[in-house]
């Protein structure tokens, strides 16, 4: 059984894992690796989204701020292993836009006047 990918890095709208071959394995065994994703937390299927024999991998076109499951099985000429333990991360929330032009709220005192954003 491989061990859970790792989190490399998470963007707005992708995420960077990576993962070691499992113990016991020799450089010689091709080894091929299945990430699995559950994109929705009211869905308790996952889905296949990446297969290959590459450690690492970025997945794309996902949602900001959003939380995501991933899992991980190894195969080769012998089958396929049971799924790791599931990483959790979340995509990164997306920086805010820039201010409207700011409004004098309220009269203008010899103290002071009050500003305000859209």
């Amino acid at each position: 059984m491989p061990s859970a990918p790792r989190l490399v890095r998470a963007g707005v709208t992708w995420i960077t894992l990576q993962w070691n071959r499992p113990e016991g394995c020799s450089p010689e065994d091709v080894i091929t690796y299945t990430l699995d994703i559950q994109e929705d937390e009211n869905d308790n299927h996952f889905h296949p989204k990446y297969s290959g024999e590459d450690l690492t991998c970025t997945v794309k076109n996902l949602k900001r701020s959003t939380q995501y499951k991933f899992r991980l099985t190894a195969a080769n000429m012998e089958g396929k292993s049971c799924p790791s333990e599931v990483l959790v991360c979340t995509t990164s929330p997306d920086r805010p836009g820039p201010p409207t032009r700011p409004l004098i709220k309220g009269p203008i005192t010899s103290h002071g006047f009050s500003v305000k954003w859209g």
